[in-house]
């Protein structure tokens, strides 16, 4: 019918999912979920299958942005004294390393072509939302990630419900 959606997560009470990302390979999604309290990242199979929380901290993320080799996921978060930081965490699992130092509303980080370095726009409440924003760029050192995460919260995007997929030319995904 070239519209149709398939639900790949499961429901749950009060769960709202959003903000899908494809894995570089496209083997995987990565999205925002948030079921109770805080939104986490959440990683799952494009069948529906192996799903798992991938954030676990008192903490709103969201914006999902995979590394060019899939190893990485780098994401906002905002923390219960509404501190805003960019985090990556492995796309295997493991602790979050925080990015950066300066306190802020950070939004849709992306990742440059050779992974070397995230763009990210950085602002502070509302100027994060008007029409001309700051992108900063913050080049990435390599080394163990650096374990600990306050918490957060933050108002929920669009939902609720569980996140479908389609594709809009008809087909299995």
């Amino acid at each position: 019918s070239g519209n149709d959606l398939r639900q790949l997560t499961p429901e749950r009470e009060g769960a709202s999912d959003w903000a899908p990302a494809w894995s570089p390979d496209g083997r995987l999604l990565c999205f925002v979920s948030r079921c109770h309290d805080y939104s986490h990242l959440w990683l799952i199979n494009v069948d529906g299958s192996g799903l798992r929380e991938l954030t676990q901290a008192d903490a709103d993320d969201d914006f999902p942005a995979w590394s060019p080799d899939g190893r990485t996921i780098a994401f906002a978060s905002v923390d219960a004294n509404n501190r805003g930081a960019l985090w990556r965490v492995a796309s295997s699992g493991g602790s979050p390393e925080r990015l950066t130092r300066d306190v802020g509303e950070y939004m849709n980080p992306a990742w440059t072509p050779d992974g070397r370095e995230i763009v990210a726009v950085r602002g502070s409440g509302a100027s994060a939302r008007a029409s001309i924003v700051p992108v900063a760029r913050w080049p990435l050192r390599s080394g163990p990630a650096r374990p600990g995460r306050p918490g957060a919260p933050a108002p929920p995007r669009p939902g609720p419900g569980p996140l479908r997929a389609g594709r809009t030319g008809g087909g299995p995904l």
